[in-house]
């Protein structure tokens, strides 16, 4: 299985499967997206090194943590990739003064550290572009972006990398990603089974996500002119290259 699931939610029922999908060959990036959960990815990856823990301060949950937290700091000291992290003007109520602060300290810290980033990007991207020109990690993974096209090409000129969600098949945004994007930063992602289960309407187990991620492999494909193969190829070969940056991972 080639197949690179590059961020996703992974909660404590499903980590049996989780397991079990890596021993398939399943690469699976997955985030904490708070302090408190950060343990439990941390020991879920010492199982299989194709399970890449990732941790930061969602900007939904800011509210519920002091972002210069010395617990803050040492658990992105832990992880080998920070995020997600970002801004939300959409889908929360928490104050963006609130989450700027949070961002920010999290982006600073990042670059002090060399280690790359996944950016949650909903509504604010302009400004969260601003910042990233300001602070830039050695890498950066745009999760599902969902931005106007006159902000893409900010992001792109950084270098930054982007996942195809799991709607790429009716969300034109996606699409538009998938066909400018250079092909080199293009990878592919499942945000968890509750995202998977939002773009269906229909409950799914983890066991889905290979599937799921051949789907959007097939899909982009055609929009690139590639074969699915050649696009799967393409997506594992940049999601090594993004972990290029990540030490003690690639072995």
């Amino acid at each position: 299985m080639r197949l690179v699931d590059a961020h996703t939610h992974i909660y404590p029922a499903q980590h049996g499967q989780a397991i079990e999908l890596a021993e398939q060959g399943l690469w699976q990036f997955v985030a904490a997206t708070h302090p408190d959960d950060c343990a439990r990815v941390l020991d879920l990856a010492r199982v299989s090194q194709r399970i890449i823990p990732t941790c930061g301060l969602h900007p939904w949950r800011v509210a519920d943590f002091e972002p210069r937290a010395l617990k803050l700091k040492g658990v992105l000291e832990q992880v080998p990739i920070i995020g997600e992290i970002g801004l939300d003007t959409v889908w929360t109520e928490v104050p963006l003064a609130m989450q700027r602060e949070a961002f920010v300290y999290q982006l600073q810290l990042a670059v002090a550290l060399g280690k790359p980033v996944i950016l949650h990007t909903k509504g604010a991207e302009a400004e969260e572009l601003q910042w990233l020109r300001s602070y830039t990690p050695p890498k950066i993974m745009v999760h599902w972006y969902s931005g106007d096209a006159v902000h893409l090409a900010g992001y792109v000129d950084l270098g930054c990398y982007f996942t195809l969600g799991p709607d790429i098949q009716v969300n034109q945004t996606v699409q538009m990603v998938c066909q400018q994007v250079p092909l080199d930063r293009l990878l592919t992602e499942t945000d968890g089974t509750e995202a998977i289960a939002w773009v269906t309407g229909e409950p799914c187990s983890l066991a889905a996500a290979p599937l799921v991620l051949e789907s959007t492999l097939a899909t982009a494909a055609a929009f690139r002119g590639l074969t699915p193969a050649q696009m799967q190829d393409a997506v594992y070969d940049n999601s090594l290259a993004f972990l290029s940056d990540c030490k003690g991972l690639l072995r």
